[in-house]
């Protein structure tokens, strides 16, 4: 009998440590993918990764207020004829 008792204490020892593991596991996988949907948060929000972007004022890049930061081609084209980029 005692070592039928032992062999379950034993089992369930190892069960326990097993679901601490997983928890750790889970724990450390979380705050990877948190950390990481931060950090492309953060470079979205400084403009270090450009979305697609499309033209609002059909291309009348002179006059349109997004001009400055604006990433098409012809708003380049617009800044450098300016002399403003």
């Amino acid at each position: 009998m005692h070592s039928i008792l032992t062999g379950i204490w034993y089992e369930f020892l190892s069960l326990r440590a097993m679901v601490r593991r997983d928890f750790i596991r889970q724990v450390a996988r979380g705050g990877i993918l948190a950390g990481m949907a931060a950090l492309a948060g953060v470079l979205v929000a400084r403009n270090q990764v450009t979305l697609r972007e499309d033209c609002t004022d059909n291309f009348r890049c002179r006059s349109c207020s997004r001009l400055s930061g604006c990433t098409l081609p012809e708003a380049t084209l617009t800044r450098k004829e300016d002399g403003k980029g």
